[in-house]
């Protein structure tokens, strides 16, 4: 029974000492507060939530993609426009890279047809001045010389006649001879006589045309043909600066064709490239 009686009054004593720590921590319980005290901090874990709630990177990426199909639409549209702007820039690079070499070949074919056509201009030209020479030179006095020649021709012819008149006429001044035949070998002389005066009357003025007419007229000619062959040279020169100075032009635009595609093609190229790098993803803290 003693015993008893000691065990629950150890029980006792531990259950008191265990209480005593509590009723230490508790919060007096008066209105007053206490003098010189200090607000209890508040913890991190324990502060008000804020009114916006953070989101993280992954969770606004994925928002993103699935709530915005639009603009992945419009980033394909605009690359396919990309890519059919490029085989047409490279089309057309090509189209212009032969046409530059079909200007050049033009270039050397007139050039060489201007030299084919000035070649020609000057062997006429030079024929025509050589046959004003000729004409000059040897033409010319040759045919004087010749109706000059058959003019002392005429005149000796008509001189003979003459001369042969008077010796007819002499001759049948005598009575032996019979009136009929006299009268005929007389009219014959007469008639002789009268074709050469004629014939000299004819290469006297022969002559005189040809000196005075022909000859100028057949002069002039030949001159009008040189001065025609020297302007048709002088034509061609002109038109070949005009026609150097046109291949010239169109030299210059299809380099230039050349050049303009080359930088929209390198400029396309570059869009692609930047297109195809993958976006920067930039992390926002919490």
């Amino acid at each position: 029974m003693i015993a008893r009686l000691h065990a629950l009054q150890s029980a006792t004593i531990g259950v008191a000492l265990g209480l005593m720590p509590l009723s230490a921590c508790r919060t007096p319980t008066t209105n007053t507060p206490p003098v010189n005290s200090a607000p209890t901090p508040v913890a991190p874990s324990e502060a008000a939530p804020s009114s916006v709630p953070a989101t993280q990177p992954e969770t606004r990426l994925s928002q993103s993609a699935e709530t915005d199909p639009q603009q992945a639409k419009e980033r394909a549209r605009k690359d396919r426009e990309r890519q059919r702007k490029l085989a047409r820039l490279e089309r057309e690079l090509e189209v212009a890279r032969l046409n530059l070499a079909k200007t050049r070949l033009s270039v050397e074919q007139n050039e060489a047809r201007h030299a084919e056509s000035v070649a020609q201009a000057e062997a006429e030209l030079r024929l025509a001045r050589e046959r004003l020479r000729i004409f000059d030179e040897i033409t010319a006095p040759q045919r004087i010389a010749r109706a000059e020649l058959n003019l002392r021709g005429s005149e000796d012819g008509h001189t003979e006649a003459r001369e042969e008149l008077e010796q007819l006429e002499l001759l049948y001044s005598e009575e032996q001879f019979a009136d009929q035949t006299k009268e005929i070998v007389i009219t014959r002389a007469r008639r002789r006589l009268e074709r050469s005066a004629r014939e000299l009357e004819l290469q006297r003025a022969e002559l005189e045309a040809l000196r005075s007419t022909h000859l100028p007229l057949e002069r002039f000619e030949r001159e009008q043909e040189v001065r025609h062959k020297e302007r048709a040279l002088a034509q061609l020169h002109r038109e070949r600066e005009l026609g150097v100075l046109a291949d010239r032009v169109a030299l210059l635009n299809a380099e230039g064709e050349i050049a303009r595609l080359e930088n929209e093609l390198a400029d396309v190229r570059e869009e692609i490239q930047e297109a195809e790098q993958p976006p920067a993803t930039s992390e926002s803290g919490p």
